[in-house]
């Protein structure tokens, strides 16, 4: 009976320490105090994790023994164990990141604009999705992130991003761009310190297209560059394949995909209709 007991205790004792508990709080501006919204959360070492929202609210699922890791585009990284946050309603301040920003010497080398990447929605397409079928839920959804590879032969100045949207069912929905420089086959560091953001309402689709000219982008060439949306915030039905992308099967090097939280990239086949529109100088 008293081994029984001391098994017993053994086995009970990791589930307890283990118990998932619901933690919250805000993401916050060190430097100004103010709310930060769509800050990325994450469990650390673990492929859970959540964007905090417009008013800068997070709710994740976590354990005691868990560390919980904060992080923004243009802002250092924040790390706050799981007793910092227990409480509720904590406020977690990130400072802004201070990037190098390389000086870009205009001279009389000529230029030409140039479309960079799959530009045409052509015959031979279909629909690259966010969503799997079974993910109809707001928290299945925010956090999908999804791109393609460009390549990026010369010098380039982006001015604008375009795509070619086959399906869109919400009222409203936010998405965040990132590039991340290639390291061979596998998506490395951001390239761009940017929080580039924008929004689609009334089930904006067909072509569209982002100015990015105010974010003065420089792409060096000779690389490729994986170019990636994120959804940050969405209003419309419930119900599955709420946005998609065009996409091209036979061509390109691959969609990549990932779910917010985890840090490796999934890799499919063709590519999405997203391109960039830039200025090359030969």
């Amino acid at each position: 009976m008293k081994t029984f007991w001391i098994i017993l205790f053994c086995t009970v004792l990791p589930l307890a320490s283990s118990a998932q508990e619901r933690i919250s709080g805000h993401t916050c501006n060190a430097q100004t105090g103010e709310i930060l919204p769509y800050a990325t959360v994450v469990v650390k070492g673990r492929s859970a994790g959540t964007i905090s929202d417009r008013d800068g609210l997070f709710e994740l699922t976590a354990s005691p023994a868990d560390t919980i890791l904060f992080s923004h585009v243009g802002f250092r990284s924040a790390v706050r164990t799981f007793a910092e946050l227990a409480e509720g309603g904590q406020k977690v301040f990130l400072e802004p990141g201070e990037y190098e920003i390389e000086e870009i010497v205009v001279t009389n080398r000529k230029t030409r604009e140039v479309k960079l990447g799959h530009s045409s929605g052509g015959v031979r397409t279909f629909a690259a999705p966010f969503f799997m079928s079974h993910e109809i839920t707001k928290g299945d959804r925010v956090g999908k992130e999804l791109g393609t590879v460009i390549n990026i032969k010369h010098d380039t100045r982006i001015l604008s991003l375009g795509m070619l949207i086959s399906f869109n069912k919400y009222e409203s929905a936010k998405f965040r761009v990132s590039f991340y420089a290639m390291d061979g086959e596998t998506p490395g560091e951001l390239v761009v310190n940017e929080n580039i953001t924008f929004e689609l309402k009334d089930g904006a689709r067909d072509w569209f297209e982002l100015d990015l000219t105010p974010y003065n982008i420089w792409l060096d060439g000779g690389q490729e560059v994986l170019v990636t949306l994120t959804l940050l915030d969405e209003k419309g039905a419930e119900g599955p394949n709420m946005f998609s992308v065009n996409a091209a099967l036979m061509s390109g090097k691959g969609i990549f995909k990932r779910d917010v939280g985890d840090r490796e990239w999934e890799r499919i086949g063709g590519t999405m209709t997203l391109f960039l529109n830039g200025r090359i100088y030969l």
